[in-house]
């Protein structure tokens, strides 16, 4: 999913056809293996904002690079370009 950093969890859970709750569990998981941090949002101080860390960018990055190389072949270079970004 690309929605980039800085988004709420009710967005994410939006985006991912997911209920918040589920939303909220994924995203303790991910942030207690420090994958994300999650943190107040300065503009509305009910909600939090959600950003990756760079053990998470690297574990995406990896995970991208893994995928590539079992399937690429199915895709063109462009494609492939496309999914590391």
């Amino acid at each position: 999913m690309r929605l980039g950093d800085g988004k709420t969890p009710a967005s994410m859970a939006s985006a991912f056809q997911i209920t918040k709750a589920t939303m909220t569990h994924s995203l303790g998981v991910l942030s207690k293996n420090d994958y994300i941090s999650i943190e107040a949002n300065a503009n509305d101080g009910r909600s939090k904002l959600v950003f990756i860390t760079d053990k998470g960018r690297a574990c995406r990055d990896q995970s991208i690079q893994r995928i590539a190389a079992m399937i690429g072949q199915n895709f063109s270079d462009t494609q492939l370009e496309q999914m590391q970004k």
